[in-house]
């Protein structure tokens, strides 16, 4: 599954600017409220949550296939990492519905594309590249509250099932952390505030800076926590 193909994914525009690129800095984003933007590919769409550099970018990406959607075939120089939100994801090696996590390391190459058509939260330029881990599993059928999906030198990655009026787990705060909301929502401790993140909302924080207290409402909370990063410098 590794091969050298000139075609990369998330071809961005060189005159875009970055989006929330610096790792300094806290960076909070309601993924419902950005504008869709048209990729080079027709039927194929995005929202940008975080992105730094031109056409080939260190990124995290809302992205959405119509009905009916494909990509050319194309590799991914340092990995990719993603996750169904809805509808049905597709490429030579399977077909993967609501709540797939897949993680394609560094050199591995696909041909995506939907025949109902999907929308996925997707990761790329992140990777230690000797990590050479292949993952394909759905989230939603793991019982545990708290779940490792990956874990390689300072990255880790985890989805946490959390009941109405549980906490997401405090995590080692010496390396950068984000956490996107799959469904439900937290409340949080902001300073003398409380701040409510739902469904779509990513949250970033720096290295040595802690995620603030955060408890599930409602029916409870299903989020993707990762801590480190490679690929970029911390």
């Amino acid at each position: 599954r590794s091969a050298t193909v000139s075609v990369l994914y998330c071809p961005l525009q060189p005159t875009m600017p970055d989006v929330h690129a610096d790792l300094a800095k806290k960076a909070v984003v309601d993924s419902k409220e950005l504008e869709w933007v048209a990729s080079p590919l027709p039927g194929v769409n995005r929202k940008m949550i975080e992105r730094c550099g031109d056409e080939v970018a260190v990124c995290c990406t809302i992205v959405k296939f119509d009905a009916g959607s494909k990509f050319d075939a194309h590799s991914h120089e340092m990995g990719e990492e993603f996750l169904v939100l809805d509808g049905v994801f597709s490429d030579e090696h399977g077909d993967y519905g609501r709540g797939f996590y897949i993680r394609n390391p560094a050199g591995s190459f696909h041909t995506p594309h939907s025949d109902p058509g999907c929308t996925i939260v997707v990761r790329l330029r992140q990777f230690d590249p000797e990590d050479q881990t292949f993952i394909k599993t759905n989230i939603f059928k793991l019982d545990q509250e708290i779940n490792i999906l990956h874990q390689y030198k300072d990255e880790v990655v985890t989805y946490y099932n959390i009941p109405a009026g549980g906490s997401i787990p405090k995590s080692p705060s010496d390396s950068l952390q984000e956490l996107f909301i799959i469904s439900g929502a937290v409340v949080a401790q902001d300073g003398d505030s409380k701040v409510t993140y739902d469904d779509g909302m990513w949250i970033r924080v720096p290295a040595n800076t802690p995620l603030p207290e955060m408890l599930a409402k409602g029916d409870g909370c299903k989020c993707l926590h990762r801590s480190g990063r490679a690929g970029k410098k911390q």
